[in-house]
């Protein structure tokens, strides 16, 4: 059942409440081909270290962290 929005733009339902602020979240890209994917943040307020992150586009799993500013890649230490 997919719900009917009285305008696209705003996202604001048929009832007339906001259902969410779509401005404040972004979604972490894949540092490997660039393309967004599913997982939401809020900028200033999540921080993730070590997310092991899904890309359904490349089909590869990459560590990301998301300092709640910018994002990089994690990668591990080189042991001696």
């Amino acid at each position: 059942m997919t719900r009917g929005w009285r305008n696209e733009s705003e996202r604001v339902d048929i009832g007339g409440q906001s259902v969410y602020n779509h401005k404040q979240k972004m979604k972490i890209v894949c540092p490997r081909c660039g393309r967004p994917t599913g997982v939401m943040v809020m900028p200033g307020q999540t921080v993730l270290r070590c997310f092991p992150l899904w890309c359904k586009y490349c089909k590869c799993e990459s560590i990301v962290s998301f300092d709640g500013e910018s994002q990089r890649s994690w990668s591990p230490e080189p042991t001696a």
